[in-house]
């Protein structure tokens, strides 16, 4: 039914993952990145193709056109935050805008997105559960997460402009996972982690296994739109940091943003001083509408997500792995 694909941006580990998953159950695919995944068979066909590169829409066309491709999963974004903010723009927002030129010059029958929850913005008057129905505010101050913000508008553009083209767009929460690797697993995985004193929001995340699964079941689905996935449960950051057993930093918030600010300049910090509103304010997405269209739950909850990163992180330190 999704005839053959094109997994743009392969060479990160939700990418990587799902190649794996889709040649292990005899999917017909192609991988197009500025690298070609180590782990990728070598039976797989892969283009080296740079999104930044103003004629990377007609090289993605003639790519798409050869190999008669009718479904592109678009994962071409970056997985931690960068201070070459205008690669970022250019490589997520204008790559984007070049891949839709070629999907409508090709002709491509499927479009699949990954996003992020975070799209929404962490803000001080977000509901209790932000549907897909809420604006994508996202955070102005911080460009990791205002160049999805950008990305996704570029594709429901396309959307308008082409309905006949089934556009999914998943909003995945933190991904966490005993084999994942990116910003997010590094803070958790020191033994003292910062947090905002007075502030302490309730949290979601999404196993990595249940991230890759999200997309073989968009690809088999014939429904389309925009879907906020998310493990089942959430927990306070403290509590997070207390199964991980962690010791929670609290910082007066006036000083905690300046100081991140200068730590993430100094390349100390992974994450810049905008980062901490989603550790401030409320960003839980509700995820009755994936269930409900497309009957996905997921396998893990939000306690064996966070018990099988720390048994990964756990076995890494000791010289083993899972």
């Amino acid at each position: 039914m999704t005839g053959k694909i094109a997994i743009i941006g392969g060479n990160n580990f939700t990418g990587n993952a799902l190649g794996k998953r889709l040649y292990e159950e005899g999917y017909d695919f192609i991988v197009v990145d500025i690298e070609r995944p180590p782990s990728l068979p070598k039976e797989v066909p892969f283009y080296k193709v740079d999104l930044t590169q103003t004629t990377a829409d007609a090289i993605l066309a003639n790519i798409f056109k050869t190999e008669e491709i009718k479904t592109v999963i678009h994962m071409a974004f970056l997985e931690n935050p960068t201070h070459n903010l205008s690669m970022q723009h250019e490589l997520e927002v204008i790559g984007t805008l070049y891949l839709t030129h070629a999907c409508a010059e090709a002709g491509i029958e499927k479009i699949i997105m990954k996003s992020s929850t975070m799209v929404y913005g962490a803000h001080p008057d977000n509901p209790n559960f932000l549907t897909e129905e809420h604006p994508a505010r996202g955070t102005p101050s911080y460009p990791f997460v205002q160049d999805m913000v950008e990305a996704e508008k570029i594709m429901m553009r396309f959307k308008e402009k082409h309905p006949e083209v089934s556009v999914t767009i998943l909003r995945l929460a933190t991904i966490i996972g005993p084999e994942i690797d990116y910003y997010i697993t590094r803070i958790l995985s020191r033994a003292a982690v910062p947090i905002l004193m007075g502030y302490d929001p309730l949290y979601q995340i999404i196993h990595e296994e249940d991230a890759v699964e999200v997309f073989l079941v968009a690809l088999r689905s014939d429904k389309e739109g925009i879907f906020n996935v998310a493990g089942e449960g959430l927990l306070p950051v403290t509590s997070i940091l207390k199964i991980l057993g962690r010791v929670p930093i609290p910082i007066f918030h006036p000083v905690a943003y300046p100081l991140v600010d200068s730590l993430w300049l100094a390349g100390i910090s992974p994450v810049p001083g905008a980062h901490l509103d989603y550790i401030r304010y409320l960003w839980v997405a509700d995820t009755q509408k994936i269930k409900d269209v497309m009957g996905f739950w997921g396998e893990y909850d939000i306690k064996s997500t966070l018990e099988k990163f720390f048994a990964g992180w756990r076995a890494r330190k000791m010289g083993f792995t899972l």
